[in-house]
């Protein structure tokens, strides 16, 4: 719902990172930055992730933050809202202004 997704396919398309091929590797990218996905900033250089951060050199690696309008994000998580959970109607969603639907 925030363009991961997009982004990723992105980068596969049009990166190529020789180290990862060398190593046998399909993906160009690691499936997330060392600290941990998902971690505050100021994890980097105090952390290392449980999966994937043993053995990566931190200050080689170049995390990407995607920031999405929330209202656009709201939208698409009405769509497809994986493990969220939230009282709605499928008829008024996002619904930001209550209207007789949400009665």
């Amino acid at each position: 719902n925030t363009g991961t997704n997009l982004l990723s396919q992105m980068i596969m398309s049009n990166c190529v990172n020789t180290e990862r091929r060398e190593r046998g590797y399909s993906i160009p990218m690691r499936y997330q930055v060392p600290w941990g996905k998902h971690s505050p900033v100021w994890y980097r250089f105090h952390h290392i992730a449980a999966r994937f951060g043993e053995g990566v050199a931190q200050a080689d690696v170049m995390p990407i933050v995607i920031i999405k309008d929330p209202l656009s994000w709201m939208g698409s998580m009405c769509r497809h809202k994986y493990a969220t959970n939230w009282p709605h109607s499928l008829l008024h969603c996002p619904n930001l202004v209550r209207n007789e639907v949400d009665k």
